[in-house]
C-alpha cells in the first residue's frame, strides 16, 4: 500500500511540472531586463512588463516550434521591439537578432 501512495505522489509531482502548453493563451505577460558592459539597456522596472502575444516572433519572419501560446522567441522578439522601438522591423530583424535552427547567433546589437 506505501509503494502504491509514493508512486501516486512521484506521479502527481511530475504531472506538476509538465509544461503547461496545454493551457497557453494568445498572449502573455512578461517583465524582463537587459543588460550590457555593466549598464541597463532596460532597467528593472514596472515598464518594462509587457504583452507578448502567440505568433509575433513569425511576423517578424522567424519559425518556432510553439503551435499554441507565447514562445520563448516570441518574448526575444517583444524585448528587442521595446529596445529598439521602431529600428526593429521585419526587414531589419536579422541585423539585431540572427537565429538559425533554435540557436541564437546574434542578439541585441
Amino acid at each position: 500500500m506505501k509503494k502504491i501512495v509514493s508512486l501516486l505522489l512521484a506521479l502527481i509531482l511530475v504531472a506538476g511540472m509538465l509544461p503547461t502548453a496545454a493551457f497557453a493563451a494568445d498572449s502573455v505577460t512578461v517583465s524582463f531586463t537587459a543588460q550590457a558592459e555593466g549598464a541597463f539597456l532596460t532597467a528593472p522596472n514596472s515598464s518594462t512588463n509587457v504583452t507578448v502575444s502567440k505568433n509575433l516572433a513569425e511576423s517578424y519572419g522567424y519559425t518556432d516550434s510553439v503551435a499554441d501560446g507565447a514562445s520563448a522567441l516570441d518574448v526575444l522578439v517583444k524585448a528587442h521591439e521595446v529596445m529598439f522601438g521602431s529600428d526593429f522591423t521585419a526587414a531589419t530583424a536579422t541585423d539585431y537578432l540572427d537565429v538559425d535552427g533554435g540557436t541564437v547567433k546574434t542578439f541585441c546589437c
